[in-house]
């Protein structure tokens, strides 16, 4: 039992060691992410694109990052500046590099937005790997007058299903 107790712990220990990162890792995690929102308020699709890690290049074509940042730049304008969620990190460390997924928050007119930002660590330096923005804020139609994000479409599993259009049509 004793052998048990050791092994358990010995075990949590480098799980919790493996959850963290390190200083320098979340340097250059701050590092990016201010990068990041820097390009992204100023519509700096290619800056944006370039900096990012070869692994967010080779599946994200510099148009899509364009479109991207277009997209989200009007939405996130009268948003707070974001603010980093602490406690909210994962680790992941491979052969590729280490990878630091970190979460922020903004607030918003219509609601929180949260951005999820992974960074690849490699020699020390960080690289946007990948993101997520996520809320009710980014539904506004930024050319629109009024800042109400569209209605939820109604999502009631048990609502009949609408009756078909073509008489002869099997469904």
């Amino acid at each position: 039992m004793h052998m048990v107790s050791r092994v358990l712990g010995v075990l949590a220990i480098a799980a919790a060691v493996s959850a963290c990162a390190s200083p320098e890792d979340m340097s250059a995690v701050e590092t990016t992410a201010e990068t990041f929102h820097t390009h992204l308020a100023a519509g700096d699709a290619k800056a944006l694109h370039d900096g990012a890690a070869e692994a967010y290049r080779s599946t994200t074509s510099f148009e899509q990052t364009a479109r991207l940042v277009t997209f989200f730049k009007p939405r996130l304008a009268p948003c707070d500046a974001p603010t980093r969620i602490k406690n909210n990190v994962s680790t992941n460390y491979s052969t590729s590099g280490n990878f630091v997924t970190v979460v922020y928050e903004r607030k918003c007119p219509v609601g929180p937005v949260i951005e999820t930002l992974t960074v690849q660590i490699k020699d020390g330096v960080g690289l946007l790997a990948g993101f997520n923005i996520s809320g009710d804020q980014i539904m506004v139609d930024p050319a629109a007058s009024d800042s109400t994000p569209p209605p939820a479409p109604d999502t009631d599993a048990n609502a009949p299903a609408p009756a078909p259009t073509d008489p002869k049509s099997p469904i």
